[in-house]
């Protein structure tokens, strides 16, 4: 009798614990990475006489490292994830270790019943500069420097957090930025690269340290809440309601005009127009004339480059 008490007890234990391991694997299941970073290289200007395949071990190296790094405390259910692009174009002046690129940043997230994504950042950088050797090991400190690419990655991973909660919650991104900003200042060895310097010569304008200098400046606190209002209160609530996508694109249009009256060279300003261009003008497309007029005037004052298509509004 002892013996089979004994026995089942054990039985039972022995469920238990597989109960406790299969609800384990389910929830670790349940929760992801809360970015999702794909990376494109385009090699064709690289001249030098080398084994291409260098850049297959660089975009498998650049995603392993972003895409198993633990970013944020949150958890992010399966589907959550922020959509992310890099999208490399490698300079003829590289060499074997050394690499000059052009890049491309791009991130996305859902709209909240709809079946679409909505584009948060659009970034040209021309001034991405790094160090890779095949297998070389990419880490980040938030505290010290690692390496320039880690730091590359690093901060455009903060600052696309920073933007992805800006839309979902009133200014909940300040703590990436301030992450984004400790990537920039914990970089000293990089400081001759153009991209991290703080240059006022226009070449030098559109650059990472003035895109996280817009971003944490007071004066610029309504670009936060056009995110949060044109996100989370236009497009999540209204995704098939015309009107009131109307409203929250003329309302995001005047606020970006005032921060152009404060800074009419605040490197926000090229980089939300050409993030939301085409969907902007899908919205307005269906608005009456007036309010097209008004808009139209608008993005051709905020995004003068590309006048020729806003007009295209109004036939």
């Amino acid at each position: 009798m002892l013996q089979k008490i004994l026995s089942n007890t054990l039985y039972k234990k022995f469920l238990s614990i597989i109960c406790v391991l299969l609800l384990w694997g389910i929830t670790n299941q349940a929760y992801t990475q809360q970015l999702r970073w794909n990376v494109t290289i385009d090699h064709s200007q690289y001249n030098t006489q080398a084994d291409k395949s260098i850049f297959a071990q660089m975009k498998a190296d650049i995603e392993r490292f972003v895409n198993n790094r633990q970013w944020t405390e949150d958890e992010y259910e399966v589907g959550e994830q922020i959509t992310c692009n890099l999208m490399l174009q490698i300079q003829k002046e590289s060499s074997l270790t050394e690499f000059y690129c052009n890049a491309q940043i791009q991130s996305s997230r859902p709209v909240y019943n709809a079946a679409y994504e909505t584009v948060l950042l659009n970034y040209a950088d021309r001034f991405f500069y790094f160090i890779y050797q095949p297998g070389m090991q990419i880490e980040y400190n938030d505290n010290a420097y690692s390496s320039e690419l880690s730091s590359l990655m690093a901060f455009y991973s903060y600052i696309i957090l920073g933007m992805d909660y800006d839309s979902f919650g009133l200014n909940s991104g300040k703590p990436f930025y301030l992450l984004a900003n400790q990537a920039l200042n914990n970089n000293t060895v990089g400081l001759e690269n153009p991209g991290w310097k703080n240059d006022a010569n226009s070449k030098f304008i559109y650059n990472r340290f003035w895109l996280i200098e817009n971003l944490l400046n007071t004066q610029m606190l309504d670009f936060h809440t056009t995110l949060y209002n044109y996100h989370r209160l236009g497009l999540d609530l209204a995704s098939q309601k015309s009107k009131e996508l109307q409203s929250s694109v003329m309302e995001s249009l005047k606020i970006l005009d005032k921060i152009r009256e404060v800074n009419n060279l605040a490197v926000l300003i090229p980089t939300y127009m050409l993030a939301k261009r085409d969907e902007f003008i899908k919205i307005m497309k269906k608005a009456p004339f007036e309010k097209r007029k008004e808009a139209v005037a608008l993005m051709t004052l905020l995004d003068p480059a590309y006048s020729q298509k806003y007009s295209e509004l109004m036939n």
